[in-house]
């Protein structure tokens, strides 16, 4: 990596194709381009031990994924050049489910803001301007979110946002939408697309 990356190009790191979707001054953030798995997003005991300002992205199975098998998995010196962040588990926007605690993460899922930023915002995800009986984001956008596996075939994608109960993470799903009523975390493998921040 150097100073040429640029927003909106696709690169290799550690192997794996990303994109970059953020560029602060040296560090870019990157998401990786295919499907690279499928997993639960959590076990059940997480939502039903924990205290509810404890529970979904902090907690789930996915993260400690992430950040543990996964992220071991970088040779030495790409792993070094990925700078732990602190993530923002807001609550559901539609919906008030509770996201909980702040976490730091070197390895991470998108959030519902961070997927409107960055790839296009039709000013829906606010409550304000959610269209009536509606839990699912269907807009000019789609195409953009669409997430393919590495045999392009395109498939749903998690999120590390509450859907619209403790216990469900929203996703995008393989039309583009963006699901905010989200899918049973414990009993689903849905697509995992991870996102870093690295240093270059």
């Amino acid at each position: 990596m150097d100073n040429r990356v640029k927003i909106g190009q696709a690169m290799k790191f550690g192997g794996l194709d990303w994109l970059v979707l953020d560029v602060v001054d040296n560090t870019a953030l990157l998401l990786s381009k295919y499907i690279l798995d499928k997993r639960a997003f959590t076990e059940l005991k997480f939502f039903s031990m924990q205290p509810s300002d404890d529970a979904g992205w902090k907690t789930s199975f996915i993260r400690q994924h992430l950040n543990g098998g996964f992220l071991m998995g970088f040779p030495e010196k790409e792993k070094e050049k990925i700078t732990q962040s602190v993530l923002q588990n807001s609550d559901n926007p539609w919906y008030g489910t509770e996201g909980g605690k702040n976490t730091l993460d070197k390895v991470f899922l998108l959030s519902l803001e961070e997927v409107v930023r960055y790839f296009g915002d039709s000013g829906i995800l606010g409550l304000a301007n959610r269209p009536k009986g509606e839990t699912w984001i269907n807009d000019e956008f789609n195409d953009s979110r669409i997430a393919h596996e590495t045999n392009g075939e395109p498939f749903w994608w998690w999120l590390r946002s509450p859907g619209n109960i403790a216990g469900r993470a929203a996703f995008v799903n393989s039309a583009g939408h963006i699901c905010l009523d989200g899918y049973d975390g414990d009993r689903v493998p849905g697509g995992v697309r991870p996102a870093v921040w690295v240093n270059y």
